[in-house]
């Protein structure tokens, strides 16, 4: 996943959240049906997935720049 991918992802993710908020009256988690105790790990769990894509393509950037 590159930079740009990553960007895009982040500008739908709020963008979805915000259309959901703005139909539903309610948060995106509690649509798809998450409760409130599912919530923070749901946001851990993302959290940690982004910051391996974030950091693979720091690994790629570098082990380029450096061959």
């Amino acid at each position: 996943m590159t930079t740009t991918s990553i960007n895009q992802l982040e500008k739908v993710l709020k963008v979805t959240i915000f259309e959901s908020q703005k139909r539903h009256g309610k948060p995106l988690f509690a649509v798809i049906g998450l409760t409130n105790d599912q919530v923070k790990p749901a946001i851990r769990d993302l959290d940690i997935i982004y910051q391996r894509k974030v950091n693979n393509l720091t690994d790629n950037k570098i082990t380029k720049s450096t061959s």
